[in-house]
């Protein structure tokens, strides 16, 4: 789940309890913990069933922990933070971050000109969308984005750029058909015996 830093309370309101629906229900959901959109499904998120994915050690003040993903420390000021953060925060492997690192590039050329905070923050993305192993991509995505006719805005916009290549189910629930699909696939997920539920992201 992903969106605008400047989401609404309302759309809030609304990601925090899609989460703690989905949640509730069996699904693992993957963040990020942006402002807004992304730390609204953090507190829906029944604890045990979210992952997610930070761009650099302590991103946000989050303390880590188990399901939370980093990538490796640079520099003894990372590093520092890591050895600060709560037993079973997980290090992504090199290969894994560089070869994030290497499509968000080739996909946004002009990335490779920002600073390199935002560089790591869309390479989360990817993985957020694709796995820890970029190799188990998410059922369908979630956001609240703003969207015109050049597509997506703000956050959540590498998220759902990436998901769309790969045919993977978006809900934008800026859009009101969309929330109403949500919430469609929502009721039949919880009327699933719940071993038999498909793990959601």
């Amino acid at each position: 789940m992903t969106g605008s830093l400047n989401a609404p309370e309302k759309v809030l309101s609304t990601l925090s309890e899609i989460a703690f629906r989905l949640t509730s229900s069996g699904c693992l959901i993957t963040s990020g913990f942006a402002e807004g959109a992304e730390q609204a499904a953090a507190a829906g998120a029944v604890p045990g069933r979210i992952n997610l994915f930070l761009p650099w050690p302590k991103y946000n003040l989050h303390p880590g922990g188990p399901g939370v993903y980093i990538p490796p420390p640079e520099g003894r000021r990372e590093r520092l933070a890591f050895e600060q953060m709560l037993r079973g925060t997980q290090v992504i492997s090199k290969p894994i971050w560089k070869a994030a690192m290497d499509e968000i590039l080739l996909r946004y050329p002009s990335i490779a000109d920002s600073f390199p905070g935002s560089r790591r923050l869309a390479s989360r993305s990817y993985l957020q969308v694709l796995g820890e192993d970029l190799e188990t991509p998410v059922d369908f995505l979630v956001c609240w984005a703003p969207k015109d006719d050049n597509g997506v805005k703000g956050g959540g916009r590498y998220a759902y750029e990436i998901a769309m290549s790969r045919n993977i189910p978006c809900y934008n629930i800026f859009f009101g058909e969309d929330l109403e699909a949500l919430t469609s696939l929502i009721q039949e997920i919880e009327n699933r015996p719940i071993n038999s539920q498909a793990m959601e992201r």
